[in-house]
């Protein structure tokens, strides 16, 4: 069993402990008013769907699709959030087609890649362009070094080493929030 499906037992339940509940609950505030500045997509790629955890839309008038590798964390979604279209695959190779997705999110995943770098590209491929990308990463810092307690290695990363990452891409940066634990990133693809 990998990590993350014996991580998806216990996933949801860690996060409603108070402090992680309202350090969660900040990181949803701010996607959420970086997806309210956009029109509502009728479809979005959530990569990283995790347990559905980060959901921010009205799930009855947007369609989801939510990709993830863990077979475990895909079942709690499916539990918790019927409404979602979810399938099992890598996010460095994603089962879509080229320059088809409008929107897509991609929340709490780039601190687990060594190499952000194939997420990123294949991102860029199957986005449409003038198509939107909200992203998280977890900046350097010590309270998410004592993230490190829960058993995960992490990636942290600071914010030039992250334009260092995206310069190639050819996306704009439209607006930037940052929580205790997270930045959270809105970029339009040229």
């Amino acid at each position: 069993m990998n990590f993350w499906n014996f991580k998806a037992f216990v996933y949801q339940k860690a996060r409603r402990l108070p402090g992680f509940h309202q350090i969660l609950q900040a990181e949803i505030g701010r996607i959420k008013a970086l997806a309210e500045q956009l029109p509502t997509p009728a479809m979005v790629l959530d990569i990283g769907v995790g347990t559905g955890a980060t959901q921010v839309f009205d799930l009855k008038t947007v369609s989801i699709t939510g990709i993830d590798l863990s077979y475990n964390m895909l079942q709690q979604s499916a539990r918790l959030h019927p409404e979602l279209t979810l399938v099992q695959a890598n996010a460095t190779q994603l089962p879509i087609q080229t320059g088809c997705i409008e929107r897509i999110h991609c929340i709490g995943l780039t601190e687990y890649l060594a190499d952000p770098v194939p997420l990123l590209d294949e991102m860029n491929r199957v986005l449409k362009q003038g198509g939107y990308c909200i992203i998280t990463l977890a900046p350097k810092s010590f309270l998410n070094r004592l993230r490190l307690v829960w058993g995960s290695r992490l990636y942290l990363r600071s914010r030039a080493d992250w334009e260092r990452q995206t310069l190639k891409l050819n996306w704009n940066l439209i607006r930037e929030y940052r929580t205790l634990l997270q930045i959270q990133l809105l970029y339009q693809k040229k």
